[in-house]
C-alpha cells in the first residue's frame, strides 16, 4: 500500500484566495509550502507550524526545481499543487503591448504549465499519486471589459486543466 503524503505546494500564497487555501490545508494536518511574491505577507504565516514560507516568483523555474528536490530530501514529498498565483492588468484592449501580454501570459499560463510538468514527472519518477488544482477565473469563460490579457490567459488554463 503507498502512503499518502499530506504536503502541498501553493503558489500565489501571500493574499487572497492563496493566504486562504494555506490556512485551510494547515487546518487539515498539512504540510504547507508556501510560494510568497512579496515578502511583507511572511508575517501572516508567522504563528503557523507545518509550512515553510519561500519567497520567490512563480516564473522562477529554478526556484521551483529546488521547492521540489529539497521536499524529496526532507521527506516531504508534495503529492498536491495548487497553482493560485496570478497577475492581472486593466488596460483597453488597444493599449495592450505585446510585453504586457507576455508577461501575464508568463505568470498565469506557461509558468503553470511548467510547474505541473515538474510535478508530475517527480510524482510519476517516484511512483506516487497526486492531486492537482488550477485556480482560474470566470473571466476566463466570460471575458471582462479591458482585462482581455488576463482573461485570454485564464481561459487557457481551463483548457490546460480540461486537457
Amino acid at each position: 500500500m503507498t502512503k499518502f503524503y499530506k504536503n502541498v505546494l501553493i503558489t500565489g500564497a501571500g493574499k487572497g484566495i492563496g493566504e486562504s487555501t494555506v490556512k485551510l490545508f494547515i487546518s487539515k494536518g498539512y504540510f504547507v509550502y508556501a510560494l510568497i511574491k512579496d515578502k511583507k505577507d511572511n508575517v501572516k504565516f508567522k504563528n503557523f507550524k507545518n509550512i515553510s514560507v519561500i519567497n520567490g516568483n512563480v516564473q522562477n523555474i529554478k526556484l521551483i526545481k529546488k521547492i521540489i528536490t529539497n521536499s524529496n530530501k526532507n521527506n516531504k514529498v508534495i503529492t498536491c499543487l495548487v497553482n493560485n498565483a496570478g497577475i492581472r492588468q486593466r488596460k483597453k484592449f488597444l493599449d495592450i503591448k505585446k510585453d504586457d501580454l507576455e508577461n501575464v501570459f508568463q505568470t498565469n499560463f506557461f509558468s503553470i504549465f511548467q510547474l505541473m510538468q515538474l510535478f508530475s514527472k517527480n510524482l510519476l519518477k517516484k511512483k506516487l499519486p497526486g492531486s492537482i488544482v488550477n485556480i482560474s477565473s470566470i473571466v476566463g469563460q466570460n471575458g471582462f471589459d479591458e482585462l482581455s490579457s488576463y482573461g485570454s490567459s485564464k481561459g487557457a488554463l481551463i483548457s490546460l486543466t480540461k486537457c
